[in-house]
């Protein structure tokens, strides 16, 4: 039906490379990319994907697909990993708060720095301290370091036959959903993205590496709101725009609202742009030549 990929793909006749020539009941197989899934919903190291890319066996895609196919196509010669850490329902304000993060205040209310065992709190410069300390602002982004390290430390393991020797080409980012749902998330998303870009560098010894992120598409161009300062916020931060001249030619923002359906208002994942597949895909291929631009530009 309707948003599937095997509708786009058969009856809508898009994104055809998907299916193998000739045989339209198997899906292809992009051989020298390999996408490796890990996810730390439980704190844990846990292995969800670990092969080539391919739809084959996957009830859900995301952007990896039409990423991993782009990059090898411009790469053909090239072995390609793609690496995706991820966890959902997580803020850059909070969650993934990257290392260096201060604290600020709004209306006599502190919200966290790095580190931070409250998430915010009123009247003192400094936070409550919990009886149990089980998060804290940044312990998403520590995990998903700590997972993609495990996985470069023996990348051989993921990628057989690379004798673990590797080169980190580039960084993709899609996230935001969360910190529109908080004002002073929203408001400060633009210097949590901005430490981010460069704290992943630093966290990966890729000082040069392109970063490439998608914005935030809910409601389209109809945007408003804290969807709206969170956009403007991904926006900013585009080399082009040059409000931090040293992100000229090696970070890029991708628009995401013309992935918006109106259909998506109907469905009770608004979040996850109704599991859209064909949204998916244009955002990928989207962020995929994003890539593919700035790595020639080095």
């Amino acid at each position: 039906h309707e948003g599937t990929l095997e509708y786009a793909v058969k009856k809508k006749q898009r994104f055809r490379h998907l299916v193998q020539e000739g045989d339209e009941d198997h899906w292809a197989v992009k051989h020298r990319v390999r996408y490796t899934l890990i996810n730390s919903i439980h704190q844990r190291f846990s292995v969800q994907n670990n092969d080539f890319l391919s739809v084959e066996g996957r009830p859900l895609i995301g952007p990896e697909t039409e990423i991993g196919w782009v990059l090898g196509d411009q790469y053909p010669d090239e072995s390609i990993l793609l690496l995706k850490v991820c966890t959902g329902n997580r803020a850059l304000g909070w969650d993934l708060l990257p290392p260096g993060s201060k604290r600020f205040v709004i209306n006599g209310t502190f919200y966290a720095g790095y580190g931070d065992s409250s998430e915010n709190w009123k009247d003192s410069a400094k936070p409550p301290k919990p009886q149990k300390v089980e998060w804290y602002a940044g312990k998403q982004y520590d995990l998903d370091v700590a997972n993609a390290r495990e996985v470069l430390s023996d990348i051989n393991k993921f990628y057989p036959g690379s004798q673990n020797e590797y080169e980190i080409a580039g960084f993709f980012f899609w996230q935001g959903e969360r910190d529109t749902r908080n004002d002073a998330h929203a408001d400060r998303y633009e210097v949590n993205l901005v430490q981010f870009i460069k704290s992943v560098r630093a966290d990966f010894n890729a000082s040069a590496a392109p970063f490439v992120l998608g914005t935030v598409g809910f409601d389209g161009h109809d945007m408003e709101g804290n969807t709206r300062k969170v956009y403007e916020a991904q926006m900013r931060v585009d080399g082009h725009r040059r409000v931090y001249p040293e992100f000229e030619d090696n970070v890029k923002t991708v628009d995401a609202r013309n992935i918006w359906r109106d259909t998506m208002l109907k469905t009770k994942q608004r979040e996850h742009y109704g599991f859209n597949a064909e949204a998916y895909m244009e955002i990928g291929s989207s962020m995929g030549w994003a890539m593919a631009q700035l790595l020639k530009k080095l």
